[in-house]
């Protein structure tokens, strides 16, 4: 067994997405339909932290009634009534909510996509190669399943999960295929 190899070359960084970027696709885009795919970020939302990954927290580092109190920046009372200040402050692994994980999340003995190593490409804070930096803007057309209508409902319940055997009963109820495509496999 070994990390996935691609047929774009030995410098390829982002795999299966050189066929997204083609100009092709975005002359069947219609701009007028967006579907946002994002997610919103809440304390207690849904989080790989099984992995030490910290979960999604967000608080305020400074606020105008504790920036009198406390003078943090030493400019007094009347300078901290003058300018209110306020700071927020998150902490998240990158593996929350609606991601794209990169080629280089998941290795097999050391070694990422396209065979570059952990030896070789792995700095001291990221990986050199095959990263999401790498990626290009994804516009590309798409199949959106309606899954509240799947369940006989108006909407769905906040962080609905989902799978690739929930994603197939979903497909096959819209009169659609779903895809079956792997790491490993490439494109259905």
């Amino acid at each position: 067994m070994s990390a996935a190899r691609r047929p774009f070359g030995p410098e390829d960084e982002i795999g299966m997405l050189n066929l997204a970027t083609q100009a092709g696709v975005l002359t069947e885009v219609d701009p007028g339909r967006v579907f946002d795919l994002a997610v919103d970020f809440f304390t207690g939302m849904p989080c790989f932290t099984a992995g030490s990954d910290p979960p999604f927290t967000m608080w305020m580092s400074a606020t105008p009634s504790g920036m009198v109190l406390d003078d943090p920046l030493g400019v007094g009372e009347e300078g901290n009534r003058l300018l209110s200040r306020s700071a927020d402050c998150m902490s998240m692994s990158l593996h929350t909510g609606t991601h794209v994980d990169a080629l280089n999340h998941i290795g097999y003995a050391g070694t990422i996509f396209n065979g570059f190593t952990e030896a070789e490409h792995l700095g001291s804070r990221h990986w050199h190669r095959a990263g999401a930096d790498r990626h290009p803007p994804v516009i590309t057309r798409g199949v959106l399943l309606d899954v509240a209508a799947l369940t006989a409902s108006t909407s769905c319940r906040r962080a609905t999960p989902s799978g690739r055997r929930n994603s197939r009963r979903r497909s096959r109820s819209s009169g659609r295929r779903a895809s079956t495509s792997s790491p490993s496999s490439g494109p259905a």
